[in-house]
This record gives structure tokens, C-alpha cells and sequence, in this order.
């Protein structure tokens, strides 16, 4: 997990900047009128969803990780 944050305040980060890429994107309602905002929105999409996926990668390792600690107590 470390590879992919070092600590959970650089998840933290990631996750304040997902929040904020999206309020962009929502600027882009009905505004798309052209090559160049097309482009924009596209690599600002892109941009949410590399974000986004490693954001999410890390919390379902991290569920994983805990659920595995549970069951090995309860053994």
C-alpha cells in the first residue's frame, strides 16, 4: 500500500484534489462549444479518473488489510 500512498494525509490530498477537479468539470455543462474546451474537459476528466482510481484502489486495500486483521482475531 505504501507504493501507492505513503500515508493517509497523501490520500487525504488526493481525494481534496478529486473534489475539486469535479467542481471544474461541472463547469463544462453545456459549455463545450469547440476543439479547445473539448480538450480541457477531456484532460481534466482524465486527469479525475487517474485520481480517482488510485484514491479508491487504496481504500479497498485498506478494507481489505483491516477485514484480514478481524478474521485473524476472531480465529
Amino acid at each position: 500500500m505504501a507504493d501507492i500512498y505513503a500515508d493517509i494525509n497523501k490520500w487525504e490530498e488526493d481525494y481534496r484534489l478529486i473534489e475539486e477537479i469535479a467542481a471544474k468539470l461541472k463547469k463544462f455543462d453545456g459549455e463545450i462549444h469547440d476543439g479547445h474546451s473539448l480538450y480541457q474537459y477531456l484532460t481534466q476528466r482524465e486527469e479525475l479518473s487517474f485520481h480517482f482510481n488510485k484514491v479508491y484502489a487504496y481504500a479497498m486495500l485498506k478494507v481489505v488489510k483491516i477485514r484480514g486483521r478481524q478474521k485473524r482475531k476472531l480465529c
